[in-house]
């Protein structure tokens, strides 16, 4: 399987036959994507830095909570961890430990403010160093913010751009292009306990 086959299939259904449209073309999908959602999808599979993905979630965050202000100070201190996340100033505990509250605080809002308050709870959940590369991205926590602060926003095309001033073309062509690479062959032992055998391949 090609590596853009392998990509399309680890996205959800409607984003992997979007991507697939595309055929191996992928700066071309990442130009006109109108999801920033998917951008985000994308990026956490080919493994984009966290830090970058949470930060373009916050940006939305950001400006989802600017047009819905809520009489609430933990939205803004689940923004501000994130942020200190990023630097490497605040742990993973600090983050989900608001994220928790944030996802209570939610479900007593409707509408925009519930959109709004998701968006950063899951910003929040998106805070994890220690989870293995598989497991971040079912999550999906930082693509979940996105499409939380969209739906607060209601405008998915300014939401992409903004996703894409992150994070480049440059960098999630890099990313896809090392998480390509067929992984290191392990060395071959030596020695008086070396393996034996009569492959003609040896």
């Amino acid at each position: 399987m090609q590596p853009v086959d392998r990509l399309r299939a680890a996205l959800p259904p409607e984003a992997g036959a979007w991507l697939g449209s595309h055929g191996a073309d992928l700066a071309q999908a990442w130009r006109s994507c109108s999801r920033p959602d998917w951008l985000i999808r994308m990026s956490t599979q080919v493994g984009v830095a966290r830090g970058l993905l949470v930060h373009a979630a916050a940006d939305l965050a950001t400006d989802a909570l600017a047009r819905c202000p809520i009489d609430d100070l933990r939205p803004r201190q689940g923004l501000a961890t994130a942020l200190r996340w990023v630097a490497g100033r605040a742990p993973s505990s600090e983050a989900w430990a608001l994220g928790f509250a944030l996802s209570a605080l939610a479900e007593r809002h409707e509408g925009v403010a519930a959109e709004t308050l998701r968006a950063t709870a899951c910003l929040s959940f998106a805070c994890d160093d220690r989870a293995d590369v598989v497991f971040y991205a079912h999550r999906a926590d930082a693509a979940r913010s996105v499409a939380h602060a969209v739906r607060a926003l209601g405008d998915p095309s300014v939401a992409s751009d903004v996703v894409r001033r992150r994070i480049p073309l440059s960098t999630f062509l890099e990313a896809f292009d090392l998480a390509s690479r067929p992984p290191p062959r392990p060395a071959t032992p030596s020695g008086p306990h070396a393996p034996t055998t009569d492959s003609f391949y040896c």
